[in-house]
């Protein structure tokens, strides 16, 4: 398979950014320690978005499972989800996901903590 020329990939990023028909904010935060991957819960956010509007596609898995031990009882729901945004958007995995918005109308309200980015030829996805 032959290698995309820089105009064929900006084509290209230009139709996958208007194949995500959903927005999110993306907040930053330069304060806080990283624990198990992911910023302690009284890390400062700040009052504003780092970005606004950017335009996205997210999905959730859910599954359901059963505690071990002690806990065998008890059933719990985990969700994770994958976001992808246009590549060369501005995100790393110090910052929060909020208000995932579907034309208009907040899906998700967050805030989704990043667990990790990859990045493909034409966009990004976001593990959170």
């Amino acid at each position: 398979m032959a290698m995309m020329t820089e105009s064929q990939r900006d084509r290209y990023a230009v139709q996958v950014e208007r194949s995500l028909p959903m927005r999110l904010e993306i907040w930053r935060t330069e304060a806080g320690e990283l624990i198990e991957g992911l910023y302690e819960p009284t890390a400062d956010f700040g009052d504003d978005p780092h970005s606004a509007n950017v335009p996205c596609y997210a999905y959730s898995r859910m599954g359901v499972g059963t505690g071990e031990g002690e806990r065998a009882e008890r059933t719990f729901v985990m969700s994770d989800w994958n976001v992808f945004v246009p590549l060369g958007t501005d995100v790393t995995e110090k910052d929060q996901l909020r208000n995932i918005t579907l034309y208009g109308d907040v899906i998700v309200a967050g805030p989704l903590n990043i667990v990790f980015i990859a990045n493909s030829a034409t966009h990004r996805r976001i593990a959170a």
